[in-house]
């Protein structure tokens, strides 16, 4: 196998490969198998967390209320709870529930989908950029990524984030490799208007792969039809992106720009250059480069060592066009950061969009470390090095599935609450008659609890799933009382920590319903919601199950 870098007649690239001494230990004899091992192992672990079907935890919950109570053309406009998503994201979201029903599987379908299917086009791009070992790190973190295999099985944007961007990615590098071969510009054009509507931050690929082009085309002095489908494409580019701007992203943003500032309020650089350069650092060692693990505090920094020694090692090796490839989105959504437009940072999710780059570059980066330590070290000692590395590598998808099954929940408090809703809804319905009083007589005590942030979502999301249509009232059990058969149930999601709950309103329907019947007992249950770690509790609202009887006339 060679490895020296070359490039083709066209001055194009050819797989990248710098580690001689690494590559010629005896490992990559099997690197086949263990390039097949981890795309297996990857695939599997998302999978397993897709089909656990976990409860929907609340960041879900709070875009899908939205989904099943808005028409397609409602989500275009300010949706409930403060939430922010691509319109394209929504209605697929949407055309999946009304296909299949609404459910945990059929929201996460998306995701799941388009997780599996960037596992095939990382594969591609991996070989297209990289060969040996580098290669094989690449394709190993990628898989095993515990971002990666958790938005497979998210109702986020994130995940389709990550797909809308390889897909502009690999189209672009099939054009690079084969600039006669116009069909790649062609699908970038076609591609392109639906990358905006599915990822908001597809706007930075999409930038980049423009400005890649057009550099291209100068140093290659392109012909004449490559500056019309560049000019065709920076076209459709920009009308895209104002169109999804001015129908989609502004009436969203407009309505909720005051709330999503304070939450991204350490994610743009600061001015100062002292605090800004402490704050480059903070940002590229903490949880926002958690790939494939990582964290605050200078969690990731293996993650940045990796990086950085990557791109390092493109330039060294005259590969500038590639490393711009890999690291221009970043560049603009920093530059989209200093004018506050984007986050940059803060957290892993806003940054799933440059998860390939990210892994191409620290895929070359550690297969580089590791090639100086094969300088010093014998061949035995290297090879057994690498092994216990691409082992370790495995443990982080092989602890992923485990810990999955183990608790197939993000946190306790969603399964309680989905666990309500699945004994709840079905058994009250089946002798009696059972209403939210929110959502079947519009009757609210407070605003707040159906506006802000609150877990109210969780509680509406479970009812729209488990609640039974239609339930079959007939023939009843002979055991049934026929008293039951005259109780009405009234659910009543009480927001304990809510500041306009109206009593006086509270009281006042409960003295008219009263009046028309019986009161039999009031039964509440409390909802405790701990933090993500589950060692405080943040707050502890209130199911209350207010149960009367019809007078008999």
């Amino acid at each position: 196998m060679s490895c020296k870098p070359e490039l083709s007649d066209k001055g194009l690239i050819s797989p990248l490969c710098i580690t001689p001494e690494l590559d010629r230990v005896g490992v990559l004899a099997r690197m086949d198998k263990w390039l097949l091992f981890f795309f297996l192992l990857g695939i599997a672990a998302r999978c397993i967390r897709y089909f656990l079907a976990f409860p929907l935890w609340e960041d879900e919950c709070f875009v899908a209320v939205s989904v099943y109570k808005c028409s397609y053309m409602e989500l275009l406009q300010p949706l409930i709870y403060h939430q922010v998503a691509p319109v394209f994201f929504l209605w697929l979201g949407k055309a999946c529930s009304d296909i299949s029903g609404f459910s945990e599987l059929s929201l996460r379908l998306p995701s799941f989908i388009t997780s599996i299917a960037s596992m095939f086009i990382f594969w591609r791009i991996s070989g297209k950029l990289l060969s040996g070992s580098a290669r094989l790190f690449a394709v190993a973190l990628f898989s095993v990524s515990y971002s990666n295999i958790r938005y497979a099985a998210e109702y986020k944007p994130y995940g389709m984030d990550m797909f809308v961007s390889l897909l502009l990615i690999w189209f672009l590098l099939e054009w690079i490799l084969a600039p006669h071969r116009r069909c790649w510009l062609i699908g970038l054009i076609l591609w392109v208007p639906l990358a905006i509507g599915f990822s908001f931050p597809a706007v930075f690929t999409a930038a980049a792969v423009s400005l890649i082009v057009f550099w291209s085309l100068l140093k290659q002095k392109g012909q004449t039809r490559d500056w019309l489908l560049w000019l065709l494409y920076s076209l459709i580019f920009s009308v895209s992106f104002l169109i999804a701007y001015f129908y989609s992203i502004k009436p969203q943003m407009a309505a909720e720009l005051g709330f999503m500032s304070d939450c991204w309020d350490d994610t743009f650089p600061p001015l100062n250059p002292i605090k800004m350069i402490w704050w480059l650092i903070t940002t590229h060692t903490g949880e926002s480069f958690s790939h494939p693990v990582g964290g605050e505090r200078f969690g990731s920094t293996l993650t940045a060592i990796l990086m950085v020694t990557g791109i390092v090692a493109l330039f060294k090796n005259a590969r500038g066009k590639i490393a711009w490839l890999l690291i221009l989105p970043l560049v603009i959504n920093f530059a989209a950061a200093l004018v506050q437009k984007y986050p940059y940072g803060g957290h892993v999710k806003f940054f799933m969009y440059a998860a390939p780059m990210i892994y191409i570059v620290s895929g070359l980066g550690a297969a580089r470390l590791l090639n100086g330590h094969a300088r010093r070290a014998s061949a035995g000692n290297t090879r057994n090095t690498v092994i216990i590395v691409l082992t370790l590598i495995s443990t982080i998808a092989i602890a992923c599935a485990a810990i999955d099954v183990i608790k197939p929940y993000k946190n306790s408090a969603d399964q309680r609450i989905r666990a309500f809703s699945q004994w709840f809804w079905h058994n009250a319905s089946f002798a009696s008659e059972a209403y939210c009083l929110k959502e079947d007589m519009d009757v609210r005590f407070s605003e707040a609890t159906w506006t802000q942030l609150s877990w109210s979502a969780s509680y509406l999301c479970n009812q729209y799933i488990y609640r039974p249509d239609k339930v079959v009232r007939e023939p009843f059990p002979d055991n049934l009382s026929p008293d039951a058969l005259n109780n009405v149930y009234f659910v009543h999601y009480h927001m304990l920590s809510c500041p306009d709950f109206d009593q006086q309103k509270y009281d006042q329907w409960f003295r008219e319903t009263s009046e028309k019947m019986e009161f039999i007992s009031k039964d509440t249950y409390p909802l405790v919601r701990n933090d993500k770690r589950e060692r405080r509790v943040i707050c502890t609202d209130q199911i209350e199950i207010l149960k009367f009887r019809k007078k008999v006339q």
